[in-house]
């Protein structure tokens, strides 16, 4: 991927998504965009083989709320589906029937939720955490690593024992996280199994 340049006022780029699941970010910081439809696409649609070059250009302020993203993302989008001609594709049109299924698709590979019968790329993960502040002190850490999308207790907070005073340090001993981790348990893929896939395929 080529980074942007100045071109009249205008900020021109050159970008290539390839149509396999190894695409990973540049260091530029809209690249996470191309790798992350790049990636689904090659996920969820394994026999579409094609990758694209897209030039775009424009004149948005960068982080100007102006959904710039999701532009990219739907850009990105139709240009691998056109690619690999999936309005043919019966894989393609089973998942994907309409504009609107279309238009949903491409906002769940932006915010890397589910859709359909394709999984989607959040993580949960439980960890015990005695900050007032759920993960307070560890929030730091994850978001060097992770977009946090959301932080909640196990349980409702009126019912801890730590919390409410009962027990100093109940939640060492606590149950709520096992039953917890029980119900994730039967949810997705292990993400130390993601982990390791992702290293073997590089």
């Amino acid at each position: 991927m080529a980074g942007p340049s100045a071109l009249a006022g205008r900020s021109v780029t050159v970008m290539h998504a390839p149509g396999n699941g190894n695409a990973a970010p540049t260091d530029a910081s809209w690249s996470v965009y191309v790798a992350a439809v790049a990636r689904r696409f090659a996920r969820d649609f394994p026999h579409f083989r094609r990758g694209v070059s897209v030039r775009l250009s424009g004149n948005l302020p960068e982080g100007a709320g102006l959904s710039s993203s999701s532009a990219l993302i739907v850009a990105l989008g139709t240009a691998l589906a056109d690619a690999n001609d999936a309005s043919t594709d019966d894989e393609w049109t089973r998942a994907i029937p309409n504009p609107l299924a279309r238009a949903e698709y491409f906002a769940a590979i932006e915010t890397g939720a589910p859709y359909g019968q394709f999984a989607g790329e959040e993580v949960r993960w439980i960890e015990v955490c005695y900050c007032p502040t759920p993960l307070q002190e560890e929030t730091p850490y994850w978001e060097d690593f992770f977009e946090l999308v959301k932080v909640q207790d196990a349980h409702d907070r009126r019912k801890c024992r730590d919390f409410n005073g009962i027990e100093s340090w109940a939640c060492s001993d606590c149950d709520c996280t096992s039953r917890l981790q029980e119900r994730l348990h039967g949810t997705g893929s292990a993400f130390i199994q993601c982990l390791r896939k992702v290293v073997a395929d590089h």
